[in-house]
This record gives structure tokens, C-alpha cells and sequence, in this order.
């Protein structure tokens, strides 16, 4: 459920970021004080005691608790949990590195440019059609963590990206990405048919 923690380094600046795997587009490392972020989103919105956030997410409290003491990374299934059940953004608890903006993007972010944008296209679908992210976990079978991660750009796995039939030749980062899932297909294609 955790990863051991890291210790941060001493200088106290932006290099002081924890290394993260999982991280959307744009962000290189989560902020030092992540525990302290998420234990006041946590009583200052509201959301209740450890024990309540930890049953939602399937965690045991004493792993939520060393998370917000600092004392230990959760792992990235469990930090997009946290994320989704306290409504937090990645802006909040992750550091965006900006001298790493480069005028040409490489094949990796080129893919990955393109699962950002898949993944805005289903948040919008979804919010368009009136569905919590809940909603659409039941509907299509994958996890609320799974779902969040899809919809904040980062992979989802082939249960839920595909190839553009037709780009099967093109170089990889050149291929269109489609939804695999069916139900996350036709979420999408149900948003942009006209209304009556």
C-alpha cells in the first residue's frame, strides 16, 4: 500500500521534490510535504476520520497514517484513490518542473500528449452525460484509481487503450489511440452525438 520514504534533500528546494513514478504529463516529483496536504484536505473539507478514507480507498488506517505523517509514499494506485476521494488535484501535491518545457516533443510525449487528450475527452464525456467517476467504474469494469489515471492522461493499459485500426503501420508514437474498452468507447462517441 506505501512506498518507504525518501529522504528529502537537505538544500530545501525545488530539487527536494520526491521522485515519483506514476506521475501525470508536466509534473516530475511530488511536493516534500504530501502527508500534511492530504491529512488537512482531509479534516479541513470535511471528508472524515482516517478510518472512513481508508475503508473508501481499501487501505489499512495505520498505512493512512504514516502516509500523513510523512512517514511513508503511497504507492500510485493508492495515491490516485486518495486523490479522487479527497477531490484533489495533481497541481496540489505534485511539482511541475518547467524548465523541462521543450519546443520538440519526443516519440514518448508524443504518445503521451495523445492519452492526455484521450483521457480529457472521456473526463468531459463523462461529466457531459451527468456520471461520477463511480458510475463509470461500475459501468466498465475498471477500478476508480484505474479510471482516474486514464482520465489525468497516464496509461491505462491495453483493458482500456488501443490502436487506431487503421495507424497499425504508422510508428508507434504516431498512432492514434483509441479507447479498447467498450463501455469507455461508447461514452466517448455518445458525447459528441447532437442532443435533442
Amino acid at each position: 500500500m506505501e512506498q518507504r520514504q525518501q529522504k528529502p534533500d537537505d538544500r530545501g528546494n525545488a530539487a527536494s521534490n520526491i521522485p515519483y513514478s506514476g506521475l501525470p504529463p508536466g509534473f516530475v516529483g511530488l511536493k516534500p510535504d504530501l502527508g500534511g496536504t492530504l491529512r488537512t484536505r482531509r479534516k479541513e473539507g470535511g471528508y472524515g476520520k482516517q478510518a472512513v478514507i481508508a475503508a473508501a480507498i481499501g487501505i489499512a488506517v495505520e498505512s493512512l497514517s504514516r502516509i500523513e505523517s510523512n512517514r511513508a509514499v503511497p504507492r500510485p494506485d493508492t495515491l490516485d484513490a486518495l486523490l479522487t476521494v479527497l477531490e484533489l488535484g495533481w497541481e496540489k501535491v505534485a511539482v511541475r518542473d518547467h524548465r523541462a518545457v521543450v519546443d520538440e516533443a519526443s516519440t514518448q510525449s508524443r504518445r503521451r500528449d495523445r492519452m492526455l487528450d484521450a483521457g480529457r475527452e472521456l473526463r468531459e464525456a463523462r461529466v457531459q452525460l451527468g456520471m461520477t467517476l463511480r458510475d463509470l467504474a461500475a459501468r466498465s469494469g475498471l477500478s476508480l484509481a484505474q479510471l482516474s489515471r486514464v482520465e489525468s492522461g497516464q496509461s491505462g493499459g491495453r483493458r482500456v487503450y488501443d490502436t487506431h485500426p487503421d495507424d497499425v503501420a504508422l510508428p508507434r508514437d504516431e498512432r492514434r489511440i483509441i479507447f479498447s474498452n467498450p463501455i469507455l468507447a461508447d461514452l466517448v462517441s455518445r458525447s459528441h452525438e447532437p442532443r435533442s
